[in-house]
């Protein structure tokens, strides 16, 4: 976690940041991150996994709507609980974690696709 949280850092204020951790919204968000992650990648090796889907274009499909998903999932939480708890960040601030949540979700994406493309029967050989 000390990685990801010196990633956010470089990219976001440290009012935010600190605010993350004070509320404790850092490990709701990053648990969800990783469980939505492992689920994505599940979903297209093991559920997903048809001749049809097997090439790089598919594989690209769904980091991209992993990344979505989880970018959408950092930016409504943040949001949600800072203005429920009476801080006030500008819009970029949002942005700019949640796109630092979709960079480290694609990254980790990636990750779990190699160690877990081996056991699909169709899929192993994606993306390379």
């Amino acid at each position: 976690m000390s990685f990801i949280h010196s990633f956010i850092t470089v990219f976001s204020t440290v009012d935010f940041v600190t605010a993350l951790s004070d509320k404790e919204v850092y490990a709701s968000i990053w648990w969800v991150v990783c469980l939505l992650t492992l689920f994505m990648v599940i979903a297209y090796y093991y559920v997903l996994n048809s001749s049809r889907f097997n090439r790089i274009f598919h594989w690209l499909c769904w980091l991209i709507l992993n990344s979505l998903f989880n970018f959408v999932w950092a930016f409504w939480r943040t949001r949600q609980v800072f203005t429920r708890e009476g801080y006030e960040f500008g819009m970029s601030e949002y942005i700019s974690f949640a796109t630092n949540v979709a960079v480290v979700a694609a990254i980790l994406f990636f990750i779990l696709s190699i160690l877990l493309k081996n056991w699909s029967t169709n899929a192993k050989k994606t993306p390379f």
